[in-house]
C-alpha cells in the first residue's frame, strides 16, 4: 500500500517560502493573519518575537520592563505607606494621651526601642535578611516598630502637639513635592553618592559641636541643614526606585527601597518638629 502524506496546509506552504535578496533573507507570511504577544500586536510569523528580527522586540522588552517596575514602586510605596500610618497612630496616641506621658517617664523603653531600630536596620542593610522572605517583612516591620516609639517620644516632649501636626502637614507638602521633583526631572541625582556621604560627613560634625556647645542658634542650624540634606538623599532614593537613572534598586530589594525612603521622610519630619519648637520658644 501506498504511503499516504498529509497534504500541508496552505498557510503552512507559506510559511516555507523564502524570498533571498540583497538585503537579506525575509520570511513571507500571510498578509491577513496578525499574531499578538502580551499587550502588543503585530502581523508576521511569532518566531519573529524569539530570533531577534523584528524590530518591535525591543520596545517589547522595554515595555515588559516598565510593567515590572511599575509593580515594584506600587509593592514599596504600599510598605511605606502602611509604615507612616503605623508611625502616625503611636504619634497621635503620645500627644493626645497618657501614653506620651508614660514614654517621658520611662525612657528606658524609648532606649531600648532606639537600639532596637539600630540592630534591625543593620539587619536589612548589611545582611542578607532585606531579601529573604519572611524575615525581610519581620525585620522590617520590626524596625518600623522601633522607630515608631522612638518618634512618638520625641513629639511627647513637645510642648505643644499643635507644633507636631504642623510638622506633619509640612513634611507632606515637602515630600509630595520632592517626589513628583524626582519622577520628572532630568538631573541625576543618583551619581551623587559622594556629595551625599560628604553632607553627612559635615552634618555628623555639626552634631558633635552642638552636643559639646549646646546652643539654640546651632541647633537651628543643625535642624535646617538636617532638612536640607535629607530632602536631597529622599530625591536620590526615589529616583532610585524609579529605575531610570545610574543608579537604582533590583525587583528584590523592595524591602531595603522601603526603609530608605521612610527614614528619608521620618528624618525630616523630626527635623522640622524640632524646628518648629525652637521656633516657638
Amino acid at each position: 500500500m501506498a504511503d499516504f502524506q498529509q497534504p500541508k496546509n496552505q498557510k503552512d506552504m507559506h510559511y516555507e517560502r523564502l524570498d533571498v535578496e540583497a538585503v537579506g533573507e525575509e520570511i513571507k507570511v500571510p498578509q491577513d493573519q496578525e499574531y499578538s504577544r502580551g499587550s502588543h500586536s503585530r502581523k508576521g510569523h511569532p518566531r519573529d518575537y524569539f530570533n531577534g528580527e523584528s524590530s518591535h522586540s525591543g520596545s517589547f522588552c522595554r515595555d515588559i520592563d516598565d510593567e515590572v517596575r511599575g509593580g515594584f514602586i506600587s509593592k514599596v510605596y504600599g510598605i511605606i505607606s502602611f509604615q507612616l500610618i503605623v508611625t502616625a497612630v503611636f504619634v497621635l496616641l503620645a500627644i493626645g494621651t497618657g501614653f506620651g506621658h508614660w514614654l517621658l517617664r520611662n525612657m528606658w523603653f524609648s532606649i531600648v526601642c532606639m537600639v532596637g531600630a539600630i540592630i534591625t536596620e543593620i539587619m536589612i542593610i548589611c545582611c542578607k535578611y532585606g531579601r529573604v522572605v519572611p524575615q525581610n517583612y519581620i525585620c522590617l516591620f520590626s524596625f518600623t516598630f522601633f522607630e515608631s516609639i522612638v518618634v512618638a517620644t520625641i513629639c511627647a516632649s513637645v510642648n505643644s502637639p499643635f507644633i507636631v501636626l504642623v510638622a506633619a502637614f509640612m513634611t507632606c507638602c515637602l515630600v509630595l513635592t520632592l517626589t513628583a521633583y524626582a519622577f520628572y526631572t532630568k538631573e541625576d541625582f543618583t551619581a551623587c553618592g559622594s556629595v551625599a556621604w560628604v553632607m553627612l560627613s559635615s552634618l555628623l560634625i555639626l552634631a558633635i559641636l552642638m552636643f559639646v556647645f549646646p546652643s539654640r542658634i546651632l541647633h537651628i542650624i543643625y535642624c535646617t541643614a538636617a532638612t536640607l540634606i535629607f530632602s536631597f538623599i529622599l530625591i536620590a532614593d526615589t529616583q532610585m526606585l524609579k529605575g531610570d537613572k545610574e543608579e537604582r534598586f533590583g525587583e528584590d530589594d523592595y524591602i531595603l527601597a522601603a526603609l530608605m525612603i521612610y527614614i528619608d521622610i521620618i528624618t525630616i519630619f523630626l527635623q522640622l518638629v524640632q524646628l518648629l519648637a525652637q521656633a516657638s520658644d
